[in-house]
């Protein structure tokens, strides 16, 4: 079964994830494609997608939805899994806020999806301009201190696996 995991990053961290996913799934015995969304020019040779992006200002990155919009149609019927990494995950009710108000489902509603999940991602505090780290601040309970080093990696890998492991059962379902 052939699998693309395509990915919007723009820090490296969503890359990262995707490129470790598709190492677990090529484990399962998939045939793994893993690729940027702006790099993707035909999706029609896969039996499945995988779709990952970081969130920037509360949206996906521009190239995941210009993927989303661009094969609406092959994903109305292929088998989508998409995935974001937030670091507002962190928050208390910190995924429910993600998962309404991050996802754009304007977009997903409209296709094949068999799975949504919202994962934290990793801060490096030296890779984000000072506006970008006094807005993640503010939008906590503004109790930290927007000079603060962030510099850590926020990844569960227990639950990435763990959701892989469900998408793959699916996508063999599909």
């Amino acid at each position: 079964m052939k699998l693309l995991l395509a990915y919007a990053s723009r820090k490296g961290s969503t890359r990262d994830t995707i490129e470790k996913m598709g190492e677990r799934l090529t484990d399962k015995g998939f045939e793994i494609t893993v690729t940027d969304c702006d790099e993707v020019h035909d999706v029609s040779d896969y039996d499945g997608i995988i779709i990952g992006s970081g969130i920037y200002k509360g949206m996906w990155l521009p190239a995941a939805e210009t993927f989303l919009r661009r094969f609406s149609e092959a994903l109305g019927t292929t088998p989508l899994a998409a995935f974001i990494l937030c670091i507002r995950i962190l928050e208390p009710d910190g995924r429910e806020h993600v998962m309404t108000e991050y996802m754009p489902m304007h977009l997903l509603e409209k296709l094949n999806v068999i799975s949504l999940e919202a994962f934290a991602g990793q801060l490096i505090a030296s890779e984000i301009e000072w506006h970008e780290r006094w807005t993640l601040t503010i939008r906590y309970d503004g109790a930290v201190d927007p000079n603060q080093t962030f510099d850590e990696d926020y990844r569960r890998w227990d639950k990435i696996y763990a959701w892989v492991d469900e998408i793959a059962e699916k996508f063999r379902e599909a």
